[in-house]
């Protein structure tokens, strides 16, 4: 509610719906802590029994917002020989309901833009929820030895949307990436230790679309002085598969 001055005369009026939140999250570790099992859930649900009672500029902005939205996942960590090793997936999934005008909306935001040619999922003015999902799988070695590595795959499909209680800048995406390192940590000649790494990457849309491609190799030497010299490049080549003009609603 806020308090509006029409002419000396104060009165309370509704400028947002009342809306409910909720965030949950629960995690239990097994065998000493080398396996992890958790889960997590959110939910927003907006009270819209009000909006024929407020001015009609205020009611189309709430129209544009969804009445409820919903968001889960469940997250799984298993370590090998001593933490050595890695292996975690972690997954996510959502759906949002509500008004034509507010999952148009979702469908040509910034994050997917189902308005667009070459988009693998069409916008339908007619829908009033939108799900997806989501995750991540890695794999990766990060102890004993000089060398580290990790390799991952994330995915977030076109209709994930995680905005009403969490942060999320694009969906339809499949994005994967190795990374490696190599440490030597005994001081010898003019060091105390050295840390080198390459990563590559890749993305995907969902389309087949390649989005972009890179790497970069850098590296850090701490000398026997205590100083330190850092170095890096990288190198990215961006794709635009699909283009097209993006009007706000």
């Amino acid at each position: 509610m806020a308090e509006i001055d029409t002419g000396g005369h104060r009165t309370l009026q509704t400028v947002e719906p009342l809306t409910n939140f909720l965030a949950a999250r629960v995690q239990k570790d097994y065998k000493e802590g080398n396996t992890i099992i958790g889960g997590m859930v959110t939910m927003v649900n907006r009270d819209m029994k009000d909006i024929p009672l407020i001015g009609s500029e205020t009611r189309n902005l709430i129209n544009r917002i969804p009445r409820a939205a919903f968001a889960g996942g469940f997250d799984f960590t298993q370590y090998f020989k001593k933490k050595t090793y890695m292996f975690n997936v972690n997954t996510a999934f959502s759906n949002i309901a509500g008004t034509e005008l507010a999952i148009v909306r979702a469908q040509r935001s910034s994050a997917r833009y189902f308005q667009c040619p070459g988009s693998p999922v069409s916008l339908d003015s007619s829908r009033t929820s939108l799900s997806g999902n989501g995750g991540r799988i890695q794999f990766q070695k990060s102890g004993s030895g000089h060398f580290r590595y990790l390799v991952a795959m994330l995915w977030k499909t076109p209709g994930l949307e995680l905005n009403d209680m969490g942060y999320q800048r694009e969906a339809d995406q499949i994005f994967g990436v190795v990374w490696v390192g190599y440490r030597l940590w005994e001081p010898k000649s003019f060091y105390r230790s050295v840390n080198l790494n390459y990563n590559q990457y890749s993305a995907w849309d969902f389309a087949g679309n390649r989005l972009f491609d890179g790497g970069n190799v850098n590296g850090y030497i701490s000398l026997k002085n205590y100083w330190g010299v850092n170095f890096g490049t990288e190198l990215n080549f961006m794709f635009w598969p699909i283009q097209c003009f993006v009007e706000d609603l």
